[in-house]
Formats: structure tokens, sequence, C-alpha cells
């Protein structure tokens, strides 16, 4: 496996945008907090159930809207990992202990994990560990479990780590379930609607190029435009809204039928090609493939490939691979 170094600018970029995003996050953090009744309510209470459910449904657009510059840091963590200066290490910490904190506010752990397993993807691939690193990431893994285990548990007014794991365990086990059963009753819905959700909430996909008034033109309007059709959508399957994620197996069923086995190939045939660039060395793979990976790993809950994050992955990884092209071709008109 190749080792591949990023460029000084794309560096900065990282930097950069992980400072950015922990700026907003931070602001985002002081405008949920008020909800909770303050400081003291939202240490108490946090990610609990009844106030998540407000946020997520029917809190300020301004919050739902911004809560999206996260899905860039499992991309820009990237070259910051691979940094050889230690400074890194702090950037980093202080970056992701505030997406901790707003992700357990707003219940969506999922900010705080993705950009975290692609920080130790990349390090148990591309750098060498020592037996005392490995250990310790070891240990900040189980520490995390724990710690997610416990919000979960205060969440819907539980205590204890083996009810918040029981809890977060049924998320994978109903999922699968609903998506059984919709497998098993070979329902359909609008066509192809989930395969090209994640582009209909981009402004320059809609606005630019007209997609969604495309798709509506073909195939009706949209099944699902607020939080809470999301949920809407899921009863009227005759699912559990509680739970309201049926896996990729499912989304593909409900897209093309029978023909969504060939939906789910592509996005194994995508996933391999991703792996490649990654082994071989390219910064197009090792920007993505973490990310993409851990879609892949989720996808038995999710659309996976197909979810919401992925353009704002590769949005990221085209990022900083154009900004490393650029230095290159400076430093080369530079020398002559």
């Amino acid at each position: 496996m190749r080792n591949v170094g990023f460029s000084r600018a794309q560096e900065i970029f990282g930097v950069g945008m992980i400072i950015g995003i922990s700026v907003c996050n931070i602001w985002l953090i002081s405008n949920i907090v008020p909800y909770y009744g303050g400081v003291g309510g939202a240490l108490n209470n946090m990610g609990a159930a009844d106030i998540v459910t407000f946020l997520q449904r029917d809190g300020p657009d301004n919050i739902r809207k911004l809560i999206f510059v996260n899905f860039f840091l499992p991309v820009v963590v990237v070259p910051v990992i691979l940094m050889k200066r230690k400074e890194k290490y702090i950037i980093l910490a202080l970056g992701l202990g505030i997406t901790f904190f707003l992700a357990s506010l707003y219940g969506a752990r999922t900010l705080f994990l993705e950009p975290l397993l692609s920080c130790i993807i990349v390090l148990c691939t591309r750098v060498s560990l020592s037996a005392r690193k490995i250990a310790s990431m070891l240990f900040l893994a189980v520490s995390i479990f724990i710690g997610m285990s416990y919000l979960q548990a205060i969440r819907f007014g539980e205590r204890g780590i083996i009810k918040g794991s029981e809890i977060l365990l049924k998320y994978y086990t109903i999922s699968l379930n609903q998506g059984a059963n919709i497998i098993v009753g070979d329902l359909q819905r609008e066509p192809l609607y989930w395969t090209f959700s994640s582009l209909f909430g981009l402004p320059i996909i809609n606005n630019l190029l007209g997609f969604r008034a495309v798709y509506e033109g073909l195939f009706g309007s949209l099944p699902i435009q607020s939080r809470e059709d999301d949920f809407n959508y899921v009863a009227a399957l005759g699912a559990d809204p509680g739970y309201n994620t049926l896996g990729i197996y499912a989304y593909m069923q409900l897209d093309a039928g029978l023909f969504g086995i060939l939906l789910i190939l592509l996005v194994f045939i995508i996933s391999s090609y991703l792996y490649n660039l990654f082994y071989q060395g390219s910064q197009m793979g090792i920007l993505l493939f973490p990310a993409a990976y851990i879609l892949l790993l989720d996808q038995l809950r999710t659309a996976g490939m197909f979810s919401a994050r992925m353009p704002y992955f590769f949005i990221a990884a085209v990022t900083i691979y154009c900004i490393g092209r650029v230095s290159v071709v400076r430093r080369v008109d530079e020398k002559f």
C-alpha cells in the first residue's frame, strides 16, 4: 500500500474547514441549549427524546440547515490526520469534541462518529502504529461506545449503559425487520426516489439544472419534503415511525422492485473501485474511501451511498484534490 502525502495548501484547507465547522457548531450549540432550559438542563438531559424530536421536526430552519456543514468533516479530517505535525491532535480533538456535544444535543450521533471513524480508518491503514497507539485507540473506542450508550439511555428517559446499548441495537434489528417486511410484501413507491434523494437538497443541482423539477415532472411530487413527512412515509408503509429507517435493501425495493438488486450491485462496484484507489495511494481514494466505507457499514440501517451525506463527501474530496493539483502546477511553474 503506497503512502501519499498532501500538500501544505491541502493541509491548511483541512484545518481551516475544521475550524470553520467548529465555529458553526459552537453557534448551533448556543442556539440549541436554550431548548433544554439552559446549560444545566442540557448536561442533565442531553439528547432527551422530546427535545430532539422537536428540533428535528419543527426546529428553526437555520439550525436544521446549518447542521449539514458537518457532512464535510469525514473527508476534510483526512489531510489533517496525515499531517506530520503533532498540533494535528489538538485541532482534531477540539473539532471532534465540539461536534460530539452538538451531535449529542441534536440526537445525531453519526455527525461525530463518521469523522472519528474516518480518522481511525486512515490511521490504521496509512500510518505505522505502535502497540501503545493501538491500545489507546481501543480504549477510546470502548469509551465512546459506553458514552454513546449512556446518552442513548438518557434520550429515552432511562439510565444505564446496558439499557442504552439495547436501544442502539434496536436501530439495526428493527430496521432490518421493517425492511424485510417491505421486501416480502413486494412494496414499491415513487421510482428511484431514494436513489436520487441525496441530490434533491442540493441548491446547485436543483436551481441550476432543475433536477427536482425534472423528477417531479416524470414521477410526481417528492413524497418526503419535511422531517414530519419522513415519519409519515414510514408509517404509511406499515412500519414503526419511531424507527424511521429501513435499510438499503428495502429502499432499493421501494425504488425499483426486483431490479433494485442492480442498484445494490452498483454500490458494491463503486465501493470496490474506491478501495482500489485507496490501496494504490490515490489522493481521491484516500479522501473518499473512508467516508464511503462508513456509509457501507451503516447501510443495513440507512440508504448507504445513496444517503444525503455522499454528495458532501464528494464535493469535499474533489475540492481538496483540486487544491492539490493547483499546488503541483504552481511548484512546476516556479521551477521554470
